[in-house]
């Protein structure tokens, strides 16, 4: 009887226990829309040479927080050919994405792009459809290599929980990342 009253006690101190240790250590990070748009507009415009169109270059990135999904709508104005040039063809391509957290490069990327809207100005629909396929695994890979955010923490405690997201969530306007011990 006392042995299964000691086990008792132990248990119901230990449920306690984890119980209220569960939020400890845990930092949400909140980043708004303004400043992602800002972090992205650093490295943007990028010019690519493509062998099937020849130059393309994206610029202008516009971000949207999607609340029901946990999702973000990226969007990029895309110039076929010279930018300055009469010749070239101007659209816009925008994408639902993904965000990604690598825990060893301690930063947020984002990933997994599905076009939503793809268009320029002056071509034909099917050859759309064409370039379209021909673009998103360029921009997937462009994607994989421009984080959007980096963790950076000032103390032994914050470095330990920045390797652990534990949730990346958009809420009221803003990405939230939790990340914790």
């Amino acid at each position: 009887m006392k042995q299964m009253l000691t086990s008792g006690i132990i248990g119901l101190v230990t449920a306690c226990i984890l119980a209220g240790c569960s939020g400890v250590g845990e930092v949400t990070v909140r980043i708004t829309e303004q400043e992602l748009r800002e972090r992205l507009s650093e490295k943007f415009p990028v010019t690519k040479d493509y062998n099937f169109v020849g130059s393309v270059t994206y610029s202008n990135p516009r971000i949207l927080l999607r609340r029901e999904d946990d999702r973000v709508v990226l969007g990029l104005d895309i110039t076929l050919g010279d930018p300055g040039s009469r010749d070239s063809m101007r659209g816009v391509a925008d994408m639902i994405v993904s965000v990604l957290y690598n825990p060893e490069k301690k930063a947020l990327y984002l990933a997994k792009p599905r076009l939503q809207q793809f268009v320029v100005n002056g071509m034909p629909e099917q050859n759309i459809q064409l370039l379209s396929a021909l673009f998103m695994p360029a921009i997937e890979k462009m994607l994989k290599r421009k984080p959007v955010y980096r963790l950076k923490s000032k103390d032994g405690k914050k470095k330990i929980a920045a390797g652990l997201v534990k949730d990346i969530r958009v809420r009221d306007g803003c990405l939230e990342i939790v990340y914790g011990v």
